[in-house]
């Protein structure tokens, strides 16, 4: 538990598309991605997509409760993709673990499904 979440509820890392997000806000192409995340455009957009995923998928085990969308794209220095372009789990859940942190916690930029 960290700050009265449960760690079992599913949770989101989102690596948004830069291209895509900035369309739905309304930005230009090439628009910084920390200023696209922060869209509430792109934010309910997620929020509205991961709600009628939720409707179709109410278990426990696969309703999506919260999501960050990230401002940093997957590294491949660090070894976040791998040599087949897929992203490596353990290498992201180890090299933002404080960002794992703030999935479950009451942060103003996690989203919570309702």
């Amino acid at each position: 538990m960290v700050a009265g979440h449960d760690r079992n509820e599913v949770g989101l890392l989102v690596f948004p598309s830069p291209a895509g997000t900035a369309k739905i806000a309304g930005f230009e192409p090439g628009t910084p991605l920390p200023e696209i995340v922060a869209s509430n455009k792109v934010r309910e957009a997620l929020r509205r997509g991961l709600a009628a995923y939720n409707a179709e998928n109410p278990g426990s085990s696969t309703r999506i409760g919260r999501a960050l969308l990230l401002k940093e794209p997957p590294n491949i220095d660090a070894n976040e993709i791998t040599d087949k372009g897929y992203i490596n789990q353990r290498a992201v859940l180890e090299r933002r673990a404080g960002l794992v942190d703030t999935l479950y916690s009451d942060d103003a930029e996690v989203l919570t499904i309702a």
